[in-house]
């Protein structure tokens, strides 16, 4: 009940913010177009107006696709590179902005709306940089953790007959990295929160001390976010519908809208997730820093050799 209460809180903060959700759909459309621009003009000058290209426009075709790679093999190497600097800096700018949507979901109803979101990007943008080396190091257990988990589905059900078992065995695991993902989100994003409401500049407590935090309150924490992945895939279902049922097959305009309205709903979604994680956090007060554990073991280890 507290996260559903919570999730509403959220909607509501996000509805009386939707200039924010207007201005990071904008920024997040301008890197993509930026990012997807030499690529469209690659395959425009590979394909262009072609017989292959309206062919292309109704039906997939595996050939024409393997054929572009290799007869554009170093134009490719050399965008995938510039994709993969490009993809850094959009993680950057996610960073960038996410200290602005912060601070305008913390301090409502002051005036000179851009100078003020933008005051706020700049002012929390270093102290989020900090928390990237916990964010990669998580990940890469993460990575580690699926390999291992893999090796020992292996293990236990290669050279059986157990192949349901095997299939249970593995959406099992997927289910579980899925869970530790979004639980590595609520910390990061706990963080960030943190820094924002107690204008704390010491992002490494704020981190160990959302991790408490989101153990402390696990449930609530994992309703919330299930809640909030679960709303954000149902939201592909209509966009299937009209993709393949109502849009016929060269209505590329319309395809695109449609799409961008799909990007603008999943960008509200995210803001509502901020929101109502951010009233979480105000209701269950600060976890204890790791200090503040280490100290209180410190003073068990007492009572118990007096």
């Amino acid at each position: 009940m507290q996260a559903l209460r919570a999730f509403r809180a959220g909607i509501y903060s996000t509805n009386v913010h939707i200039r924010t959700v207007g201005l990071v759909y904008l920024a997040n459309l301008l890197v993509s177009v930026i990012l997807l621009l030499p690529l469209a003009l690659l395959l425009n000058r590979s394909i262009g107006h072609s017989v292959v290209g309206e062919h292309l426009a109704s039906t997939f075709d595996l050939e024409v696709l393997i054929d572009f790679l290799n007869s554009n093999s170093a134009a490719l190497e050399t965008y995938w590179t510039v994709l993969g600097w490009g993809t850094v800096g959009y993680l950057l700018l996610s960073a960038f902005f996410t200290g602005g949507i912060l601070d305008s979901l913390h301090s409502p109803g002051r005036s000179a709306y851009l100078p003020r979101f933008f005051g706020g990007c700049g002012k929390f943008f270093f102290r989020f940089l900090r928390l990237v080396p916990y964010a990669l190091l998580c990940l890469w257990g993460l990575v580690w953790l699926n390999g291992k988990l893999n090796l020992l589905i292996v293990r236990i059900y290669d050279q059986t007959v157990h192949e349901r078992d095997a299939f249970w065995a593995m959406r099992a695991k997927q289910l579980i990295m899925l869970v530790l993902l979004m639980l590595l989100g609520a910390v990061l994003d706990t963080a960030r929160i943190q820094a924002v409401q107690l204008g704390s500049t010491r992002m490494t407590a704020r981190f160990f001390s959302s991790v408490f935090l989101v153990l402390r309150h696990l449930p609530r924490t994992l309703a919330l976010y299930s809640l909030v992945t679960v709303l954000g895939l149902v939201c592909f279902l209509p966009y299937l519908f009209v993709a393949h049922t109502l849009l016929s097959a060269g209505s590329v305009i319309f395809l695109f809208l449609v799409q961008q309205i799909m990007m603008y709903v999943r960008i509200w979604w995210r803001l509502c997730l901020l929101a109502a994680q951010m009233s979480l956090v105000h209701t269950g007060g600060d976890a204890p820093t790791a200090a503040a554990f280490a100290s209180v073991l410190g003073r068990t280890r007492l009572e118990r050799l007096s």
